[in-house]
Formats: structure tokens, sequence, C-alpha cells
């Protein structure tokens, strides 16, 4: 499927993380080069600054992340039925919705 139908099917996840797109978008290109050799597809990954929108793709997987302002991302995924059933995406969802740009205390960047 192209980016352009992935788009057009409706999210089957969508919530909203307390960090900046920015920071959301690194953090999960990390995560997806550091998958490979996994079972899932490699993730590719685009961002633009300036439109304050980033995204990870999979064959048919897309994970949208949308700038709110005031250091919210909200995250949409679409997929292909198929995928859904498969769990396509699973990871990269649970990793960013954890909110990996926190930094812990105990255990500092």
């Amino acid at each position: 499927m192209t980016q352009q139908e992935l788009a057009h099917e409706p999210p089957n996840a969508k919530f909203v993380v307390a960090a900046e797109f920015g920071c959301l978008y690194e953090k999960g290109a990390e995560r997806a080069a550091a998958s490979l050799g996994v079972s899932e597809p490699k993730m590719s990954g685009y961002i633009s600054s300036k439109g304050g929108y980033a995204w990870f793709r999979q064959p048919l997987t897309l994970i949208m992340l949308r700038s709110k302002g005031a250091g919210s991302t909200e995250i949409t995924r679409q997929q292909h039925g198929s995928a859904a059933v498969l769990g396509q995406g699973e990871d990269m969802l649970a990793y960013l919705k954890s909110n990996p740009c926190v930094v812990d205390p105990q255990r500092p960047e």
C-alpha cells in the first residue's frame, strides 16, 4: 500500500504524549535503527520540523506524530487489516506511549 492509501485508513490507535514531537521522533528513530534483524519489516521515518509532524512507516502501517504545541504530541496509527492482525507497529506504539523523552532521575542520560 502507498502512504496515501494508508493515510486514508481509519486510525486504530490514537493518543497524546506529553513530549515534543521532535524528541519522540528522534527516540523512535533510534529504536527503529536498533531493531535490525527482528521479524517485522524495518521502519522508515521522516520528520518535518517546520510542518510539526513526523511519521514512521512499515509496508502496511503508518504511525503519525503531530505536534499539539505546549510540549504534547498526538500519535495515530493507521494500517491495513492484515497488519493489524499481525500486530505490526505495536512495539513502536508502546515505546512512544511510554514517553522515552522523560528523563528518569535514577538514570540520567
